[in-house]
């Protein structure tokens, strides 16, 4: 039986980085935060693709896998992947934010018939407030977006 564990856990970031050649462009990232709580890597393995339900998600308090609410969402933006500024949905009252996915499917890895390497298609919804880290009075407000990306293991 899993138990929910009030610290600990596993986040699953997936983000967009600029080629290394070139570190000044953009990067963005979803931020799927203590999605996992189960106690060893196996289980996470088992049970990943249980993970992305379709439903609409909150925006985390913080992004840290130790402790806080489970299964919310944080969005990140870098104008610039080495200086900045950099931007977070975290800690942000998002009074008309959204997060939704709207599919999820899964897309794993077998050898034989055993399961080599869990992966998930999701894809989904969002509108968000992104805030400074440095500076709480720049923000930036994406309405309307969607994006579609593969987390694994």
């Amino acid at each position: 039986m899993l138990t929910i564990r009030e610290t600990g856990g596993f986040n699953y970031d997936l983000s967009v980085y600029p080629n290394f050649d070139n570190d000044n462009l953009p990067s963005a990232g979803i931020n799927f935060v203590r999605f996992h709580l189960c106690t060893d890597s196996d289980s996470q393995l088992e049970t990943f693709n249980n993970k992305f339900p379709l439903r609409n998600y909150g925006f985390a308090i913080s992004e840290s896998s130790d402790s806080g609410p489970t299964g919310d969402i944080a969005i990140t933006y870098a104008a610039n992947a080495v200086d900045g500024p950099y931007y977070s949905s975290a800690g942000v009252e998002q009074t008309n934010g959204s997060f939704e996915i709207t599919k999820s499917t899964p897309f794993n890895t077998y050898v034989g018939e055993v399961l080599w390497s869990a992966s998930q298609i999701v894809e989904g919804t969002f509108s968000v407030t992104l805030k400074n880290l440095a500076d709480e009075n720049d923000i930036i407000q994406i309405t309307d977006g969607e994006f579609k990306m593969i987390p694994s293991m």
